[in-house]
């Protein structure tokens, strides 16, 4: 659809069956718009993972004209329902719940090479993840050094040896990371005492946090590819603010699964 809610139009759909309940969300678009990877969720029996009940989760690519639809791994172990395109649309970043912590894994988009990226502490999770424009460092949410209550925080790794850093030493509890194109800042959620949900960004080195704007339920803000506006979900549906902060509107409402800009081809 257009960024002001018009012209929305179906671009592909994946099997039902009255076996299971199945869903697609979490979208990623690589870099030049041409191709999009997504989650494919089945609830039920008869699954691309097993023929038992099963909850079985399916990274699925796809020309960004919704043809050449292949999966590229099916797993009850996709922890998260998050995955990343990295910008050349080669490699697909997401989590995979591992005995008893959550790391960021890697995978072709041959479905060849999986490896695992991120090493969390036990029972830590990593997820969330999104890489910068030139492909090197994937941000991410983590608990891995989280205190009592559990909080968040946010971390940059490199994508070639998975060397992790805090991006904030200090902070609240700040989830789902996004690039800015310059790839000079970050625009992340800040949750307060629900759905006192706010958007902030910061410098990638941790500097110039600013809170940007408050909507009830803001999650999973996306930068636009030219860097002037932001979308968010929030308690109704698709919103976007500019990234001053500025003019938010409504975009679209209902329950949105998951989202992305595509870029100019």
């Amino acid at each position: 659809m257009n960024p002001d809610g018009s012209d929305v139009q179906l671009l592909a759909s994946l099997p039902q069956s009255p076996d299971y309940t199945a869903f697609l969300r979490d979208v990623s678009y690589s870099a030049n718009g041409s191709k999009l990877a997504f989650i494919y969720e089945q609830i039920g029996t008869n699954t691309l993972c097993r023929a038992q009940f099963a909850l079985c989760w399916s990274i699925v690519l796809m020309s960004a004209n919704g043809t050449r639809q292949h999966v590229i791994l099916s797993s009850e172990d996709i922890a998260s329902g998050n995955l990343a395109l990295s910008p050349d649309g080669q490699t697909i970043a997401f989590t995979r719940l591992i005995v008893n912590r959550e790391p960021i894994f890697l995978i072709d988009e041959d479905g060849r090479h999986l490896r695992q990226l991120t090493t969390p502490a036990q029972s830590g999770t990593d997820v969330s993840p999104a890489w910068s424009p030139d492909g090197r460092w994937i941000a991410f949410q983590s608990n891995r050094d989280c205190c009592a209550q559990g909080e968040w925080s946010l971390y940059v790794a490199n994508a070639h040896n998975g060397r992790a850093r805090k991006v904030m030493a200090v902070g609240g509890n700040d989830l789902e990371p996004d690039w800015s194109p310059d790839g000079d800042r970050l625009v992340f959620i800040r949750t307060f005492a629900y759905p006192d949900y706010r958007i902030y960004t910061v410098n990638v080195d941790g500097t110039g946090e600013q809170e940007m704007f408050a909507d009830s339920g803001a999650e999973a803000p996306k930068w636009s590819p030219d860097g002037e506006r932001i979308l968010y979900s929030n308690l109704t549906g698709l919103a976007i603010v500019d990234a001053d902060g500025t003019d938010p509107q409504s975009v679209i409402s209902g329950a949105i699964l998951g989202y992305d800009w595509r870029p100019a081809p």
